[in-house]
């Protein structure tokens, strides 16, 4: 009897064993497979990194700054904002804007930025002939192709809107979605978002085959009131929104969409820069291109005074890497730039607050002389733009537990910030009140450096978020995942597609595959003539 049942359990072992050893194998050959891919994928990155450094480690002076890029930022996107009015966002209170979406669309790559060339891109152009091809006149030449719409046997071409400006950016509004899903789920569980049902955006909530009844997702973002809608709620906003579109005032807004900003991104190193409030940026944007991240590499980043890289985008050919550099004073951006040459910086002086002397004077020695140089550097040896983004810092909202919903009058939200008697003595070291003239003044200062730069103006959209913080921490300046943060990369996607023109993407991409077609050809001639040494010398010795 004995015997039997150690027979049985001998066979159950093995049993097991089998499939232990079988899937072990299935994952080995996956493994396998993606190692090869992303090893390609490096490869182009590698190229396209070396393109951009001219091969080799950058060095440069910035004791004498090269003479302002021929760009200049737009002096009239400081206009003054129109009023709007209040409805109250405390708990209880029903939102003026709600509409029911279940699938976001998609965007499309759009937009022209023509790019320029100087006398000093000759040695530029000798280096990378087959960039020739590509003239001034015919990017200056090439537009927005004309949109085709039908209407019953009549068809007309409509000229599409332009891209809503930071100006017409900043007029808007909030407005809730319902989500069939969240667009992620952080792997860090105390930075997930409680939802006013008190449920925690986690994987059990939201999974479709643990309840009977889809649970939706509430998802709050930004529409300019001079934006296109996107979608309408009912028949009467449909109405509206026709009439609407027939103003010659409508323009684009871009909505997020991963495949856009691959494609818009290929081959491309984005680094952000700054502190906590940066990473936010940065750890949104790798989840939203469907990445994990894990929190404590922002705190290595800092620690170990080195940039963090992830790669993201493997569907496209090349990929993006995304950088992140943690350093709330912007001291250290030379450093940043010269470990991994980005063609898209974005900067954020953080919340950690000086004087305003010092925040200047910081800015003026330690950052923007490196600035100057990279953007030089990049255009003439590539002949594109390296496109730089400063990024408002938003204060935190003093009581934030009070509100469970974006408020829309900004004014009136700017006044409670200012207001000392609502802060606890701790709080009143932070100087949130000062964050909105510091903001000013950093952008004067950058219009004055002759820096071409565009802002994401994070301030003026989530100065009307005193909901979406880490509540469930007392802390009413970070934020929760998915939230608040999220909308900093929807500003980024729609700057990018109006900057980075498709002729941009195409140059980089013929750039990079040219210059690792070169690389594999002289690697393949140096392995022949390895080869025939090796016969030589083996024939001499036989003989």
């Amino acid at each position: 009897m004995m015997r039997i049942q150690w027979r049985r359990l001998l066979r159950f072992h093995s049993a097991l064993l089998l499939i232990f050893i079988a899937y072990h194998m299935v994952w080995n050959v996956r493994t396998v497979s993606r190692l090869m891919n992303d090893e390609h994928d490096r490869e182009l990155q590698r190229a396209a990194l070396e393109l951009t450094t001219g091969g080799g480690a950058i060095s440069y002076s910035v004791s004498h700054p090269p003479p302002p890029h021929h760009y200049h930022h737009n002096k009239n996107d400081n206009a003054a904002m129109p009023e709007q009015p209040y409805f109250s966002s405390f708990k209880g209170e029903k939102s003026a804007y709600t509409k029911h979406i279940h699938s976001a669309p998609s965007t499309t790559l759009g937009g022209s930025n023509p790019m320029t060339r100087s006398a000093s891109l000759q040695e530029q152009e000798r280096q990378f002939p087959w960039t020739l091809n590509t003239s001034m006149q015919q990017q200056q030449q090439k537009k927005t192709s004309p949109r085709v719409v039908s209407t019953n046997d009549t068809i007309t071409k409509v000229k599409p809107p332009p891209f809503c400006t930071r100006q017409q950016i900043q007029s808007g509004t909030w407005v809730q979605e319902w989500l069939p899903q969240p667009p992620y789920i952080s792997h860090t569980k105390h930075l997930r978002c409680i939802l006013q049902n008190g449920l925690e955006v986690n994987k059990t909530n939201f999974n479709k085959s643990a309840t009977s009844q889809q649970l939706l997702f509430p998802y709050w973002t930004w529409q300019p009131f001079d934006a296109a809608p996107v979608a309408a709620a009912s028949s009467s906003s449909a109405s509206s929104s026709s009439s609407a579109s027939s103003s010659s005032s409508l323009c684009e807004w871009t909505r997020w969409n991963a495949t856009t900003f691959c494609d818009t991104m290929k081959y491309v190193t984005l680094s952000i820069i700054g502190d906590s409030l940066s990473w936010e940026q940065y750890s949104s944007l790798l989840q939203l291109l469907g990445e994990r991240v894990h929190q404590m590499d922002q705190h290595k980043s800092k620690s170990e005074h080195r940039n963090h890289k992830q790669r993201a985008c493997h569907a496209a050919a090349g990929g993006t890497s995304i950088v992140f550099r943690n350093d709330p004073y912007l001291k250290h951006v030379n450093e940043s730039i010269q470990q991994d040459f980005p063609l898209v910086l974005v900067l954020n002086r953080g919340a950690h607050y000086v004087p305003n002397d010092e925040l200047l004077h910081d800015l003026r020695h330690y950052t923007i002389p490196h600035l100057q140089t990279w953007q030089h550097i990049c255009q003439r040896r590539l002949g594109l733009p390296c496109l730089l983004y400063w990024r408002t810092t938003v204060p935190g909202h003093v009581q934030c537990h009070e509100f469970s919903q974006p408020v829309t009058n900004r004014e009136a939200m700017e006044a409670r910030v200012a207001n000392q008697s609502l802060y606890t003595p701790l709080q009143r070291t932070y100087h949130w009140q000062d964050f909105s003239e510091q903001n000013q003044l950093v952008l004067q200062l950058l219009e004055q450096s002759g820096l071409h730069f565009q802002v994401l103006d994070a301030y003026h959209l989530n100065i009307l978020r005193p909901d979406g913080h880490r509540v469930q921490d007392q802390d009413c300046l970070h934020n929760c995942y998915p939230g608040n943060m999220d909308v900093y990369n929807t500003l980024l996607l729609h700057f990018l597609r109006m900057q980075r023109s498709a002729q941009d993407v195409e140059l980089l991409e013929q750039m990079v595959t040219t210059r690792v077609f070169a690389a594999k050809k002289k690697a393949k001639q140096q392995q022949q003539h390895q080869q025939r040494l090796n016969a030589t010398a083996s024939a001499e010795q036989e003989s």
